[in-house]
């Protein structure tokens, strides 16, 4: 919550200085600092602060604000406010590491703003920080949640659905009992947690 709050005071204040400073290089450093606190808050966010539409739209259209504010940093710079996770070994295992999100990133103008939305989006998929990597998986939860609300499938049941893949959705009663209900059929199933097992050397002493 500290965190959340935080960045969300830096936030405001780093875009304060920045409309109100004519100067271009306290400007752009202004522009860093909105888009490091930015994320930070979208990452920190309590679950519990998100409850109705109402809320999750508010989070949407932030996520909006950061994801503009970043088409407006050059590549360079985005690389500086998170650096690209030096691990090397995404051959082994066919993902993403720093050598695949270097040569990726070396691919625009190093000195022109990254631009639109659709390359921030692109840019911030192929990404590899793990902070980055918060980022947009808490922007695709935020779009299923207002899928949701709207009465549609979230993107995991429709990609589910598209590939003829079940998904089950958990519930827990006022008793704390959970539940397995079946997206397609409406049945349920109770959930039973396996009860711990007692090594066998040991003796229950009476």
């Amino acid at each position: 919550m500290d965190i959340h709050f935080s960045s969300l005071r830096s936030f405001r204040k780093a875009i304060t200085e920045y409309t109100k400073n004519p100067d271009i290089r306290h400007r752009n450093y202004c522009m860093k600092r909105a888009v490091f606190h930015g994320i930070r808050m979208v990452n920190s966010q309590p679950e519990e602060t998100l409850v109705t539409r109402d809320d999750y739209v508010e989070r949407f259209n932030f996520i909006c604000i950061v994801k503009s504010l970043i088409g407006l940093l050059t590549p360079k710079d985005f690389v500086n406010i998170f650096p690209i996770t030096k691990e090397y070994d995404g051959h082994k295992w066919g993902s993403k590491d720093y050598f695949y999100t270097r040569e990726y990133v070396d691919g625009f103008n190093q000195d022109e703003p990254i631009g639109s939305d659709n390359k921030v989006l692109e840019l911030l998929y192929e990404y590899h920080n793990r902070e980055i990597s918060r980022f947009v998986v808490n922007s695709m939860l935020c779009m299923s949640e207002l899928r949701r609300f709207e009465g549609k499938p979230s993107l995991a049941e429709e990609w589910a659905e598209e590939h003829g893949l079940k998904t089950y959705s958990l519930y827990t009663d006022n008793k704390g009992n959970q539940f397995l209900l079946d997206s397609k059929t409406g049945k349920t199933a109770k959930v039973t947690k396996p009860k711990p097992r007692r090594p066998k050397h040991f003796k229950v002493i009476k």
